[in-house]
């Protein structure tokens, strides 16, 4: 078993678990570190109001948050709200529905540009998958919502469409942060 083991073993993932588990085992390994990725959001346009957004679910708590920034940087507003739901898709749909709610209220904003860290949020509310019966009244509203403004714009939160949770940090940090 052991030889079995060393054989299909080459790289690991370098993580506590994984050493303890190994050393506990007898077996030695080669380690891989974990390459940081160095992510950075894209300013939007003249006129147009970035909201980032994000869901959080744990075993304790789950919630979403985001922010709503100006063309230039400036936070207009911030908000967050939880729901029922154990779903962490659910709570990243909340988190858009939410973020377009507060944009229609904040009058001023026509030209809207949403960021998610989820990519099958951002692949379901633009039509290239679809929802679940659990989520379509949520992507039903989203839709609804987004006809609202001049210029809507869906978009993943960083340009290779791969999630990074550090990215979304005070979203996210905000939302476990929910009573």
């Amino acid at each position: 078993m052991k030889n079995y083991v060393l054989r299909v073993v080459k790289d690991v993932p370098d993580c506590i678990s994984t050493r303890v588990m190994l050393h506990r085992l007898g077996i030695d390994a080669t380690f891989k570190t974990r390459q940081q990725t160095l992510c950075q959001g894209l300013k939007p346009g003249s006129g147009v109001a970035k909201v980032n957004c994000g869901g959080s679910v744990s075993a304790l708590d789950f919630g979403f948050g985001g922010t709503i920034r100006d063309h230039e940087g400036k936070v207009l507003f911030v908000y967050c709200g939880n729901d029922k739901g154990r779903s962490i898709l659910l709570h990243e749909l909340k988190a858009i529905e939410a973020g377009l709610e507060g944009c229609i209220l904040y009058s001023t904003l026509k030209r809207v540009q949403v960021n998610s860290d989820c990519t099958l949020a951002v692949h379901i509310v633009t039509g290239g998958s679809e929802p679940t019966w659990y989520h379509l009244n949520i992507v039903k509203s989203i839709r609804m919502k987004s006809e609202t403004f001049e210029k809507k714009d869906v978009k993943p939160f960083l340009k290779h469409l791969k999630p990074w949770p550090d990215t979304s940090r005070p979203p996210e940090s905000m939302a476990t942060h929910i009573m």
